[in-house]
């Protein structure tokens, strides 16, 4: 089963501006959350047929694979499309 990802200043509980992600001991999740969402923007579009991502190491693959079965928030997609202007 996928892992939800809602954190931060995403977390509908969070009164955090969502521009900024924080750095420090949360940086961490905020930098796997945008990973998996540059990854999921692209697979979740079907006018992409197809998603190319670069991996470094064996380990990767497996991180690579959360990302993609990652839930990503309705409310975060909405977001990211308000910002990009869709």
């Amino acid at each position: 089963m996928p892992a939800a990802a809602v954190v931060g200043p995403f977390d509908p509980g969070h009164d955090g501006d969502p521009q900024v992600l924080p750095s420090g001991p949360g940086a961490a999740v905020q930098d796997n959350l945008l990973a998996a969402l540059a990854l999921r923007f692209s697979t979740r579009d079907p006018r992409v047929a197809s998603t190319v991502v670069g991996v470094s190491t064996p380990e990767r693959v497996d991180v690579l694979i959360r990302n993609a079965e990652m839930v990503i928030a309705g409310q975060l997609w909405d977001l990211v499309e308000e910002r990009l202007g869709g």
